[in-house]
């Protein structure tokens, strides 16, 4: 049912020229996840803490500290992710493996960060998550909101990325997941 919709929606994505494409992914597509999603997210989080009577995590400027440390590792591993999918893979960073939106990468990328993980980009959005929860010392955000929003993200990738990945580069995938960890970077699977 999945590869029908699939198929349908990319018929209709190869008609519409690849620049315009381009423009609806940054103009459309893009500020979703980057802005509106965790804007909302710190809005619920924020709330939370209200009803909640919740105080904070931390004591002002450690919060801060750790917030801007977590800020600059998310913002060094999504760039040089980025940077690694357009020049080693061919691709673009926000492509997906079944869908005809942009480009997806012709190569499968191993090395750089996704030498250390499968997923950068995602370990990149978890550090900018936790840095957003430690600036604005929301509990809320960090303990309720920010669980459920990796356990969607998860899903998402577990079931729609990685079987996508998968189909396009068969064995080599295969052969690379078992290797390199999924998410957290320099966590190996312990072999028996």
């Amino acid at each position: 049912m999945s590869s029908v919709i699939t198929k349908s929606l990319n018929d209709e994505l190869e008609r519409i020229p690849a620049r315009k494409r381009t423009v609806f992914m940054y103009v459309f597509y893009a500020p979703i996840p980057l802005l509106i999603v965790p804007f909302i997210l710190l809005r619920i989080g924020k709330w939370i803490d209200r009803r909640a009577g919740l105080k904070g995590i931390l004591p002002k400027p450690l919060n801060y500290i750790l917030a801007v440390l977590a800020a600059i590792t998310s913002s060094f591993f999504l760039l040089w992710s980025w940077y690694c999918m357009v020049r080693i893979g061919k691709g673009h960073p926000f492509s997906q493996p079944d869908l005809n939106m942009q480009p997806s990468p012709s190569k499968l990328v191993t090395t750089g960060p996704f030498a250390l993980c499968r997923n950068p980009q995602s370990f990149a959005g978890l550090m900018g998550f936790l840095s957003m929860a430690l600036f604005s010392n929301s509990v809320g955000l960090l303990f309720a909101v920010f669980p459920a929003a990796a356990g969607c993200w998860h899903m998402l990738v577990r079931y729609s990325e990685e079987p996508g990945l998968e189909r396009k580069f068969g064995e080599e995938y295969s052969d690379y997941a078992a290797e390199v960890p999924r998410y957290i970077p320099l966590i190996r699977r312990r072999t028996t």
